[in-house]
Order: C-alpha cells, then sequence, then structure tokens
C-alpha cells in the first residue's frame, strides 16, 4: 500500500481512521506505541480504509501501517518506502464551559 493517510475521528476522542491506496484483496493494519517493538494488529480489512476505534489511550504516541496480502494469502512484506503514519492522541481542553440547571435538566454551554 502506498499514500498511508491517518484522520481522528470525530465519533470518539481515541478513535482514527486510515486510508491508502493500493489493490490488494486483502490488508492488515498494525500499530505500536512510538519506541516499542511490541506491534499489535488492529485488523484486517478488503478495504482502502480501517477504522480503529479501540485499544489506544490518551497521551501516546502511535504508529501505523498497513501490510497487503497477495490472492494466496501470503502477506507482501512493506518495502522501505512504505508509509508509517503516527498521531499522538491528547484529550481535547474545555475552556469557557458554562452550567444551567433548571428543574430536573442541566444544560452545559
Amino acid at each position: 500500500p502506498t499514500d498511508l493517510t491517518l484522520t481522528r475521528l470525530g465519533t470518539g476522542l481515541l478513535h482514527v481512521q486510515l486510508s491508502w491506496t493500493g489493490s490488494s484483496p486483502r490488508y492488515e493494519v498494525f500499530y505500536f506505541l512510538s519506541g516499542s517493538d511490541y506491534i499489535q494488529s488492529a485488523g484486517v480489512t478488503t478495504d482502502t480504509t480501517y477504522n480503529v476505534t479501540s485499544g489506544l489511550n490518551h497521551s501516546e504516541t502511535y504508529e501505523f501501517f498497513v501490510v497487503s496480502y497477495g490472492n494466496d494469502g501470503t502477506p507482501v512484506l512493506p518495502s522501505v518506502n512504505s508509509s508509517i503514519e503516527s498521531v499522538t492522541l491528547t484529550l481535547p481542553s474545555v475552556s469557557d464551559l458554562t452550567a444551567i440547571s433548571t428543574s430536573n435538566t442541566i444544560t452545559l454551554t
């Protein structure tokens, strides 16, 4: 796969989407903590996008890469030119929060 990109999703603070260009029948997305030797599989897909919605922690920097598989199921090892994308997952800060209580309802603005 080439042209790997990573985007944080609005569906959760620790959710990311990876997308890439390729024509293989199957892909596997891997990630690891920056500086670590322990690599984990995020999952397998037949698409050229994959959403990672679990397994990530805030305040950590993760590196992601994708391995393609041939028609016979054999992995095509990433070349030296393959992309690795990294992201540091930080919690957003909230400022100017106002809470208004009326009856049994609390409104945050």
